[in-house]
């Protein structure tokens, strides 16, 4: 009851789409083949799939037509002000000059700010790995499984680029943004997930292919037992000049924090009379 309940909230709050509404399928009839007999019950939801890579080429190429500079294949050395405005040194030797600097550097950003910026702050972060394995297809149907594992939390079987299948995801705190390849430990987490589901049992030798995240989970900078997978902005004024530092940030929410950053810099912004308009604007 409580999962229908759930998925008529998701059904329903979103207003108008064109995406159908969920369902609570025999799933001994509707996936004879995929999962083990013992699962009768399951429900259907719809979403919404990105390609991650293609959507940040299509934002750096929309930011380009957009009279943005980008700079690529470089680094920050270090950021500091001087007369009156940050100067952003490159390990290239060029230079660039700016009124606003934003920290926007991830899993990285306190490593950025203490050795580039030389600022220490005091917000702290959680760093969680979350690996996944690609092996060969290992159903026909176009369908993704959820499944919850026996620790409560979930993982996915989902059709990958035609002929395979990617599984995920884990959840590993770990000390280095650098620290991201997967780990045994992972490997037989995922694969005893997937076996206690699917007919077709998997081992280490079925995967083809391993890939991992890092992402900053933020302590609430009031509350230090709480913890956020959204965004938090930290503003400093240093030397009357503006440095924002972004903690987190997810895919569904960064235009809607891209656009909450100008609101938050509009006074140290050249004045203009447009306001939020991204969220109708096409990338592409």
């Amino acid at each position: 009851w409580l999962i229908k309940f759930g998925l008529f909230l998701y059904d329903n709050l979103g207003g108008k789409t064109n995406i159908p509404k969920s369902k609570t399928y025999d799933l001994t009839k509707k996936f004879p083949n995929i999962l083990k007999e013992k699962y009768k019950t399951g429900f259907q939801y719809f979403d919404i799939q990105i390609d991650d890579k293609k959507l940040t080429k299509l934002n750096a190429k929309d930011a380009k037509r957009n009279k943005a500079k980008i700079i690529e294949y470089n680094k920050v050395k270090k950021a500091e002000i001087i007369d009156n405005e940050w100067v952003i040194s490159l390990q290239k030797g060029k230079k660039i000059k700016s009124k606003v600097l934003i920290n926007a550097s991830g899993p990285w950003i306190n490593e950025t700010l203490h050795k580039n910026i030389k600022i220490k702050s005091k917000k702290k972060i959680r760093l969680v790995k979350g690996s996944h394995i690609i092996t060969k297809k290992l159903y026909k149907a176009d369908v993704a499984f959820t499944f919850q594992n026996t620790d409560k939390r979930i993982i996915f079987v989902i059709p990958y680029k035609g002929k395979f299948s990617l599984i995920g995801t884990t959840e590993i705190e770990v000390k280095s943004p650098e620290n991201k390849g997967i780990s045994k430990k992972e490997i037989r987490y995922l694969i005893n997930s997937v076996n206690n589901y699917l007919k077709k049992q998997i081992s280490a030798k079925d995967i083809l292919d391993t890939y991992s995240g890092i992402r900053p989970l933020i302590e609430d900078f009031n509350t230090a037992s709480k913890v956020t997978r959204d965004y938090v902005f930290d503003l400093k004024i240093v030397k009357k000049m503006p440095l924002l530092n972004i903690y987190g940030g997810k895919l569904t929410t960064y235009r809607k924090l891209s656009e909450k950053v100008l609101i938050d810099l509009k006074k140290y912004l050249p004045k203009t009379k447009k306001g939020p308009w991204t969220d109708k604007k096409k990338l592409f």
